[in-house]
């Protein structure tokens, strides 16, 4: 395709034994949301489709996957709006339901898990909280397209935190939240940081 397509994210499959993969794309002169369903043998299953096309500037996707829905979460950034957004994609590459507005408060850098306990996602995200500091917020989403509960912090200490990560743990029913922070230990500049979550949240 014409443009540029960059920061990509892939999720797997497990009922049908594909992948979904995500990323950002410039085609259409602003950056949209595009997805991909590709087979295990790396074969494109068929072309590749819109998943948020806006007059806005959609960045940085991530997307997991639910084995009892069989269906996938993409989550991204809008850049100008500053919100945190979702929509639900089927195994076959089709959009359903409404998009969500995850997060209204200007905010960055989603990533996103699966419980399959609950048939949830836990989406995480740096939030905005002056010019040079973010903390680190989370909001979990049912399969369903369902809120379960508002946003909450998962770290919101004094100094800057960003770039999260999340896994989930089926053994002990628990998220760990991992980012970069900025607490300097003896002059060592940033450090790495991580908080467990329990499924339900805070």
């Amino acid at each position: 395709p014409l443009g540029s397509q960059e920061n990509p994210d892939v999720a797997h499959n497990a009922v049908d034994d594909n992948f979904l993969v995500v990323w950002q794309d410039s085609r259409e002169n602003e950056w949209d949301i595009y997805g991909q369903i590709v087979l295990t043998t790396g074969i494109p299953l068929h072309d590749n489709f819109v998943i948020r096309n806006e007059a806005h500037s959609l960045v940085e996707p991530a997307v997991a996957h639910s084995t009892i829905s069989n269906t996938f979460m993409v989550v991204w950034a809008d850049e100008d709006e500053g919100d945190i957004e979702a929509q639900r994609v089927t195994a076959a590459g089709a959009l359903t339901g409404a998009a969500l507005n995850v997060e209204a408060i200007t905010s960055t850098q989603p990533a996103i898990a699966y419980n399959p306990a609950a048939n949830q996602y836990l989406v995480v995200y740096a939030r905005e909280v002056s010019p040079l500091f973010n903390d680190i917020y989370g909001r979990l989403v049912g399969a369903d397209n369902a809120f379960v509960g508002a946003a909450f912090a998962i770290s919101d200490e004094a100094h800057n935190q960003a770039n999260p990560a999340i896994a989930y743990d089926a053994t002990s029913g628990e998220y760990l939240v991992v980012w970069y922070g900025g607490r300097d230990f003896a002059g060592a500049g940033g450090t790495l940081a991580g908080q467990r979550v329990a499924a339900t949240g805070p």
